[in-house]
């Protein structure tokens, strides 16, 4: 029974704040071409490049391989005939 009214009530809440948002919203006018004129700005500097920057290439790591790749499964074929006798 509280969980309704309690939810009822942030419910009206909600809506009174929607709508108090929706109503500052239709103040807001904005316009549709805005113009700067810079002509009468009188702008001064100098370029500067960074010094010491430069791109190199990574070399190709190269990683040890972990497995260790047997060819020889003798041992385990002689063992699972024997499990099969």
């Amino acid at each position: 029974m509280f969980k309704k009214v309690g939810c009822g009530l942030l419910l009206l809440v909600c809506l009174q704040l929607l709508g108090a948002t929706l109503l500052f919203a239709e103040d807001v006018r904005y316009r549709k071409k805005t113009v700067i004129d810079f002509e009468d700005v009188l702008l001064e500097g100098e370029l500067k490049k960074p010094a010491g920057a430069y791109i190199t290439e990574r070399r190709e790591l190269q990683f040890n391989n972990l497995i260790k790749v047997r060819t020889n499964f003798e041992k385990e074929m002689f063992k699972s005939v024997d499990v099969l006798k």
